[in-house]
């Protein structure tokens, strides 16, 4: 039978145990994590193609590709970018058909980073739904 001493030393002793696996479990965790890091997709194309396989990547980029690529690329909560910089005397239309995808993590749609190179920049205006829009005066 063991005494009230060493049976305390056991409890210490499994209790550090325990202690040091938990810590040790730990800094594997926080080693393997990796950071979340925003990207920025720029849209350069008015087309309404999509991206069979989206990597993070987007060369010539629709905005149905730029969504893709923002929404496959699991860094949530970190906010994504989606510029724009459509080559050609503007303005430019996108017209997505069918919708677009979903958006199911915070992401930013920057229309006023297209330079059309006109007189009137670009505006907020409010839809009936209160969501933002771009338009020109």
């Amino acid at each position: 039978m063991l005494s009230d001493r060493s049976f305390e030393v056991a409890c210490v002793a499994k209790a550090l145990a325990f202690a040091a696996a938990v810590m040790v479990t730990l800094l594997f965790v926080l080693v393997d994590a990796k950071p979340a890091h925003a990207v920025t997709f720029t849209v350069n194309s008015t087309a309404d193609t999509g991206d069979a396989t989206p990597d993070r990547t987007c060369s010539t980029c629709t905005l149905r590709e730029a969504i893709q690529e923002a929404m496959a690329n699991n860094n949530d909560p970190t906010v994504d970018v989606i510029n724009f910089a459509i080559p050609g005397a503007g303005p430019h239309t996108i017209s997505p058909n069918p919708e677009l995808p979903d958006i199911d993590e915070p992401l930013t749609i920057d229309g006023y980073t297209e330079a059309l190179g006109e007189a009137t920049p670009a505006t907020p205006t409010r839809w009936p739904s209160g969501r933002t829009r771009c338009s020109r005066s």
